[in-house]
């Protein structure tokens, strides 16, 4: 990803919206991520509108967190890991989003080298 590529990042409780710049103009894409939200058993509802490009998913935060729906994103190919500039997230959650974003960040990482461990062996 490029340096003016990355994914906003707005939490609440319950509730997450990220900036995914590869449902932009496929509505294909975003139907596809949002029926793979959907089949979280913890969200509530999810809707990726391929206009804006923004990804909004809302959960029982008792069953999920962020870290788990931002998995699943990733999971589903749709975010990577130059996530989150400072000044784009909500002032209010920095300590959340920090705890989150280097989760995150460390997942894919872990993935990452896993992948690469099974290539090599192959």
């Amino acid at each position: 990803m490029g340096a003016g590529n990355y994914h906003y990042i707005h939490t609440l409780p319950g509730r997450l919206r990220v900036k995914v710049p590869q449902i932009k103009r496929n509505a294909a894409k975003a139907a596809s991520l949002r029926t793979a939200m959907m089949g979280l058993p913890a969200v509530r509802d999810a809707s990726a509108n391929p206009t804006t490009g923004n990804l909004l998913v809302i959960f029982d935060g008792e069953a999920a967190s962020h870290d788990l729906i931002l998995t699943a994103i990733a999971e589903a190919g749709y975010l990577e890991p130059d996530l989150v500039p400072l000044e784009q997230r909500n002032p209010d959650r920095h300590g959340d989003l920090l705890d989150g974003a280097a989760s995150y960040l460390l997942q894919v990482a872990l993935k990452v080298v896993i992948e690469q461990a099974v290539a090599r062996l192959f």
